[in-house]
């Protein structure tokens, strides 16, 4: 997954939300140097700040409650911590009040062995809290589409992967014989 595609995403999801923040993590469990996280809508100082902290503190209870998260659920961020407690929380100190961010929807997009996303809209003090129907939408809408173009990437990206293979083999014989599959994979046995 490219992280600028999520990116772009995360910038408009922000601004179609009515969110101040829209978040997405990406952890890739085999290669971690292949995860990242990315924000929409409050700008790069929060990006670069969020991604420093996210994977090297285990002060954030938002965090420690995605990862029980099952892919396509959605929880309030009341229901993870009361407001109270969010205030006294460092990781809120730091990265949240500055930008005035208040309330949270969390979810999870997808968990596997190998990789596992996450997507989450925070708006302001000012701004309407999330209610059920914000939780409904997300869980019912967005993330399953999130979910389809999760699974077709990954498919793409190991048949860009077969495919750079099969021109390299054919590019050093003079001949050659390509067999496919009943999906339109090539084989090769």
């Amino acid at each position: 997954m490219r992280p600028s595609s999520w990116q772009t995403f995360a910038e408009e999801l922000a601004v179609t939300s009515g969110c101040r923040v829209a978040i997405v993590i990406y952890v890739d469990h085999t290669d971690p140097h292949r995860s990242f996280v990315v924000s929409g809508g409050i700008g790069d100082d929060f990006d670069e700040q969020l991604s420093t902290r996210l994977f090297h503190d285990g002060d954030d209870p938002y965090w420690t409650a995605m990862q029980t998260l099952r892919p396509g659920s959605v929880q309030l961020g009341d229901d993870i911590i009361s407001r109270e407690a969010q205030h006294r929380n460092a990781y809120y100190s730091h990265l949240c009040k500055p930008w005035s961010l208040e309330h949270f929807l969390l979810s999870c997009i997808t968990t596997r062995d190998d990789v596992s996303a996450f997507l989450t809209l925070g708006r302001t003090d000012r701004d309407p809290p999330f209610q059920t129907a914000d939780k409904t939408f997300v869980s019912q809408q967005l993330l399953t589409h999130l979910q389809r173009s999760l699974i077709l990437g990954r498919e793409l990206a190991v048949a860009r992967d077969g495919q750079a293979q099969m021109t390299a083999v054919v590019d050093m014989a003079p001949d050659g014989i390509v067999v496919f599959d009943h999906n339109g994979r090539v084989t090769m046995d």
